[in-house]
């Protein structure tokens, strides 16, 4: 039990609450109806269907920030995790990099991402106490808890308290939500959307509704994303979040352009008769 006041000033010292830096490819996600503010201390919920570019989307918005970063990546292995970091910096494709690297190329792109401030784990089946060793080498190294941490992506993770996989997602996040707390790190946890409750009059691949996050998790998030990836369109909704504006139904998304192969994202207004790696991701 704490009192309020004393509550109060140890918010005040501590980075409880600190937004983390806007990204400017994303300004409509910040400053439009949504008006999303990612901040420390508080879980965040990215959930859509396979194939949604989940992974793509928080590796890019990590390097965007550019802020110590733990990336639990359970879903990607590493050399797809690491030749997408590597083609958001060079711009290059990932499939040119993956080929280079077979001839010869490793240290040009070890190199490139030399000063990275992603910091990797690539257990196949985290556990709770495992993503614990993980955070405590880190602060072992750095003498402070990440920024942030992406969790990618729940179904991966393994609860040790029971056999029930739905009830063990939600103990998982309640975990999660506690760790961001602890850390005051900003938490990011990638989820999937049924792939068998996809909307029956939706011609395009569009952000499925709250009500389609597999296993009902909606309760313990701060916010949550809904997305979604069709050819070079990309849709966030925001169908969760406490203290703005959302919409469960997901029916008003925002657009953005994608460019996968080079794990770059931009407004949906960007140029699209050339070759989008000539724009800014930097």
């Amino acid at each position: 039990m704490i009192r309020s006041s004393r509550a109060l000033l140890r918010v005040a010292r501590s980075d409880a609450g600190a937004p983390l830096p806007e990204i400017p490819e994303l300004s409509t996600l910040h400053h439009g109806r949504f008006r999303v503010t990612f901040r420390r201390g508080q879980m965040t919920l990215v959930a859509g269907r396979s194939g949604a570019w989940k992974s793509g989307l928080m590796l890019f918005m990590a390097k965007r920030w550019g802020l110590p970063t733990l990336y639990i990546s359970a879903d990607m292995e590493a050399d797809t995790a690491l030749t997408r970091e590597a083609a958001y910096v060079t711009h290059e494709s990932a499939e040119t990099i993956a080929h280079n690297i077979k001839h010869g190329g490793e240290s040009y792109y070890a190199e490139q991402v030399d000063d990275s401030q992603v910091h990797w784990s690539f257990d196949p089946n985290p556990s709770l106490d495992s993503i614990e060793m993980e955070l405590a080498a880190f602060v072992e190294l750095y003498d402070a808890f990440p920024a942030v941490i992406i969790i990618d992506n729940l179904m991966d993770c393994v609860w040790e308290g029971g056999d029930n996989e739905y009830a063990g997602m939600k103990e998982l996040l309640l975990e999660f939500k506690r760790l961001a707390r602890e850390t005051q790190a900003a938490v990011f946890v990638l989820h999937h959307m049924s792939e068998s409750e996809q909307r029956k009059d939706a011609e395009r691949n569009e952000p499925a509704p709250r009500s389609q996050i597999l296993g009902k998790v909606s309760q313990t998030a701060n916010r949550i994303l809904s997305v979604a990836l069709d050819d070079t369109a990309y849709m966030i909704a925001v169908v969760k979040q406490r203290n703005a504006p959302d919409d469960k139904h997901a029916k008003e998304f925002l657009r953005f352009r994608a460019d996968p192969g080079r794990n770059l994202l931009f407004p949906w207004s960007a140029r699209y008769d050339r070759d989008p790696s000539e724009d800014s991701g930097e």
